[in-house]
């Protein structure tokens, strides 16, 4: 089953398009770490419907989101329609984008690369239109802790389904990630870490609490996010890092 084509790329389900709004608190801290040129030229992969774009509008005056749902790409340029930053959208796949080497100031792609088939030339994607000295944002979730457990029990009795810590990608697909595996392949791609990050405690070690998202949602312990040994067993991972 071609997973993207069948879930991401035809069926538009808000919540699969998107991502807790406290990760952009994460977001926010990245791009006030780093230093970028005036009007820098910003590329959110795997936009969805947006929720990154509202934090890198304050960065430029211009930004590019794709995403490989025309549909998707629809709702964020109506959510957007009054922003007063230009905003293009191009709908393609993140292992083929159709941009230029070197194009990008900023690169940013976030719980996207889970959902991915080939998770090196994705990545590999993103360095290619960055800019030497450019700047890269990525994150995805992390089973290495109790919830892995349950995904693998669950798609060990359900194969022709997907369980996620969110409950938004049973009948899409969402790759088993960890902390480890998106620090190693990004390290591979040529990437310089400059930080790493975790987040969200209860999702990770109270797996059976997902329906209680709201409540979740609203407490993500971001300081233990910072911890240096245990942000690599939270429910999602990020790395900042540089094209050198």
């Amino acid at each position: 089953m071609n997973f993207e084509i069948d879930y991401y790329k035809e069926k538009v389900n808000i919540f699969a398009h998107t991502s807790v709004p406290w990760q952009q608190e994460v977001l926010f801290s990245f791009v006030n770490h780093i230093t970028l040129p005036i009007n820098p030229k910003i590329l959110d992969v795997g936009s969805g419907i947006g929720n990154n774009v509202k934090t890198l509008m304050s960065l430029a005056s211009s930004i590019t989101a794709t995403d490989i749902s025309d549909k998707v790409l629809a709702v964020l340029k109506e959510r957007y329609k009054e922003a007063s930053v230009k905003i293009d959208t191009v709908a393609s796949h993140m292992q083929e984008l159709p941009f230029n080497d070197n194009s990008f100031d900023l690169v940013v792609c976030t719980e996207v690369l889970e959902h991915i088939e080939n998770l090196p030339k994705a990545i590999g994607e993103c360095m290619r239109v960055l800019k030497p000295n450019g700047y890269i944002i990525l994150s995805s979730p992390n089973y290495f802790n109790p919830a892995g457990f349950i995904k693998i029990i669950f798609e060990l009795m359900h194969p022709d389904k997907s369980w996620d810590a969110w409950g938004n990608h049973e009948d899409g697909h969402e790759d088993f990630m960890t902390s480890f595996k998106l620090r190693r392949v990004t390290k591979k791609s040529g990437v310089q870490i400059l930080e790493t990050r975790g987040g969200d405690v209860m999702r990770s070690w109270l797996p059976f609490f997902r329906r209680y998202y709201k409540y979740i949602d609203q407490h993500p312990m971001l300081s233990f996010g910072r911890l240096p040994i245990i942000k690599y067993f939270l429910m999602n991972f990020f790395i900042l890092g540089k094209k050198v």
